[in-house]
C-alpha cells in the first residue's frame, strides 16, 4: 500500500514509467514520486482551482487539468497556468512522443516542442470528447453527441488525424484504457468493446455482474483485462486473462477513486482514504 498525499484521499494518479508516479490529492495537492512510491514530494500550485486529472506532456513535464478550464504545467522554470476557453472540466490527459492530448468536452492537442494548444478534431461538430488514452504512439478517443450516441476513433500520427473505429456505440464511454496492441472501452450499462490488434477489429465483451455493484473503471495490460465494480462504499476487482470470456473476482477496495496500470503489468487502485493498492500481474 502506498500513500502519496497527506490529504484525505487520492483523486487521480498517473504512472509515467521507471518508478515515476504523479498523484492528485484532496486539498488541491500535487505529489510526485521518483522511486515507485517510496517517497513523495508535495506541491500546491493551483490556487483556488481544483485539479481534476494528472498526466505528463510529450516533453515529460507534469500536466494537471482542472475543473475550471485551465491547465497547469511544470517546467524547469516552475508551474505555469494556461486558461482554455470552453474546455470545462478536464476528463483525461494522454501523450505520445510527438504530442500531448487533453480531453474535456473538446479534444486539445499540442505538438511536442510547441507552445500553442489547438483543436485535435476540427472536422467534428456538435460532438463532445469524453476520454482519450495512449498506447505507445497510438491514441484512442471516445466521442459522444447530445443524444447519448458514442464513437471510438484512433490516431497513428500523434493526434493530427483520426480514423473512426467502430459503429455507433450504445452509450457514452465511461472508461477507456490502452496498452500495447490492446484497448478496452466500457460504456454506460455494463457493455464493453475490446481490441487486441491496434483497433483494426473490435469485439463486444460482457463485463462481470456482481449483485449490487456497478461498473466503475476498466484497465487493460498485455496479459489481462480488469474491471472494477463499485458498490455504495466498497468495490471489487475482477480480472480476465482470456479476453473477457471469463472473470475471476479478486481484491476488494473501500471507496475507490482511480485505477491505472504500470509497465510491469500490475494494476493499482487509489482510494479516497489516501492509499493505493497494488495488485501484481496474473
Amino acid at each position: 500500500m502506498l500513500k502519496p498525499t497527506r490529504g484525505s484521499g487520492v483523486s487521480d494518479v498517473h504512472s509515467a514509467g521507471r518508478g515515476r508516479i504523479l498523484a492528485l490529492g484532496w486539498g488541491n495537492i500535487f505529489s510526485e514520486s521518483l522511486d515507485g512510491g517510496e517517497t513523495w514530494r508535495e506541491e500546491t500550485p493551483f490556487g483556488r482551482k481544483s485539479p481534476a486529472r494528472v498526466g505528463v506532456t510529450a516533453e515529460g513535464n507534469p500536466l494537471v487539468g482542472t475543473d475550471k478550464a485551465a491547465l497547469f504545467e511544470r517546467t524547469a522554470e516552475g508551474w505555469t497556468e494556461t486558461p482554455i476557453k470552453g474546455l470545462s472540466r478536464v476528463e483525461a490527459i494522454a501523450s505520445t512522443s510527438g504530442a500531448t492530448l487533453v480531453a474535456g468536452k473538446m479534444l486539445l492537442r499540442r505538438a511536442a516542442g510547441d507552445a500553442e494548444w489547438v483543436s485535435a478534431v476540427p472536422n467534428i461538430k456538435k460532438l463532445h470528447v469524453a476520454l482519450v488514452a495512449a498506447a505507445g504512439e497510438v491514441l484512442y478517443a471516445s466521442l459522444c453527441d447530445p443524444k447519448g450516441r458514442a464513437w471510438l476513433v484512433r490516431s497513428d500520427d500523434h493526434g493530427a488525424t483520426w480514423t473512426e473505429q467502430s459503429a455507433v456505440l450504445p452509450a457514452k464511454v465511461e472508461s477507456l484504457s490502452a496498452c500495447g496492441a490492446r484497448a478496452v472501452a466500457a460504456v454506460m450499462g455494463g457493455a464493453a468493446f475490446f481490441t487486441k490488434d491496434h483497433g483494426r477489429q473490435w469485439a463486444s465483451i460482457t463485463l462481470p455482474e456482481y449483485g449490487q455493484y456497478n461498473q466503475g473503471f476498466v484497465a487493460v495490460t498485455e496479459r489481462a483485462i480488469y474491471s472494477l465494480l463499485r458498490g455504495s462504499s466498497t468495490a471489487s476487482l475482477f480480472c480476465s486473462t482470456d479476453d473477457g470470456v471469463t472473470w475471476e473476482r479478486g481484491e476488494s477496495v473501500s471507496s475507490p477513486s482511480a485505477m491505472w496500470t504500470s509497465s510491469d503489468g500490475a494494476v493499482h487502485i487509489a482510494s479516497m482514504s489516501g492509499f493505493v493498492l497494488r495488485v501484481p500481474a496474473p
